[in-house]
């Protein structure tokens, strides 16, 4: 007589319980590591991967604005001095 062969996991024995006392362990143990993780690891990856703001532009863009523009836009002394000296002059401040 040829006998079969046979196949096993390995999993601990409480695992194993053919008397279902192991069931919710499993559920916790695919509902954990088979749908939980993956999708934290997903919304971490998505969050941090993100090329937009809120306003749909890209970070880039916003970078390279801010590098060339921000000094340009910044007021200069002289044009406080000419806007002190023109308050001055006018209301008598």
């Amino acid at each position: 007589m040829i006998q079969g062969m046979q196949m096993g996991i390995a999993l601990p024995k409480f695992l194993l319980n053919i008397d279902g006392a192991s069931g919710g362990i499993m559920l916790l143990g695919i509902v954990g590591f088979c749908i939980l993780l993956p999708l934290m690891i997903a919304v971490i990856y998505l969050s941090r991967s993100s090329k937009y703001t809120g306003n749909y532009v890209m970070h880039q863009t916003l970078s390279t604005y801010y590098y060339f523009m921000k000094p340009s836009l910044a007021p200069s002394p002289r044009y406080e001095l000419a806007n002190t000296s023109f308050n001055i002059v006018t209301f008598g401040v």
